[in-house]
């Protein structure tokens, strides 16, 4: 009987669920989310769950949509590459060195030895990172071979002791003092 009155009457109780839903939709929303939030973990689960399952169903949903939408996932992949964009900048202004021309990107520095030498150990057979000790001046600072640019950090850090350090603080003192010379006589 009761399917009999649905059937007769769809319509009429499709509208009063929607009436119901609009007049009570802060309290229903609210309802959701608290139920989400204490069954956080479980809920999660069971869609990882089910999407590791039908996964050629949701790679499917996914080729439509983007079929469907092409111009507003073109739009997002515009804004994604703009701000990739952005984070390449932002690393190549932080990156020591150009492995082609073996020079440092928009910063001053000491010039790159010649013979690809560390200036603390003397090894040619390791790339070398230019070791600056104050950001607002950057021509301070040696050409170091990894090994020993990061000795001569942990034991600046105090977490090693690092034979070489005492050449490397005299050289960069020398070169603090010969640019000290060239601006005072220039």
């Amino acid at each position: 009987m009761l399917t009999s009155y649905y059937l007769r009457n769809k319509e009429k109780i499709l509208e009063q669920a929607k009436e119901y839903y609009r007049k009570n939709r802060d309290k229903i929303l609210e309802r959701q989310r608290n139920y989400y939030q204490a069954n956080k973990e479980k809920i999660l689960q069971r869609q990882k769950a089910y999407r590791k399952k039908h996964a050629e169903k949701y790679a499917e949903l996914y080729r439509k949509y983007r079929l469907k939408n092409i111009e507003k996932y073109r739009q997002y992949q515009r804004q994604y590459d703009r701000k990739r964009v952005k984070q390449k900048r932002e690393l190549r202004r932080k990156m020591v060195i150009d492995y082609s021309t073996k020079m440092l990107w928009g910063v001053r520095k000491q010039p790159y030895p010649l013979n690809n030498e560390c200036q603390a150990c003397g090894s040619t057979h390791r790339l070398l990172n230019y070791h600056h000790v104050d950001d607002n001046n950057t021509e301070i600072g040696v050409w170091l071979c990894c090994y020993c640019h990061m000795r001569y950090h942990q034991h600046k850090k105090g977490t090693y002791k690092f034979a070489l350090a005492d050449k490397i603080d005299s050289m960069l003192d020398d070169i603090r003092s010969a640019l000290k010379n060239k601006q005072q006589s220039s």
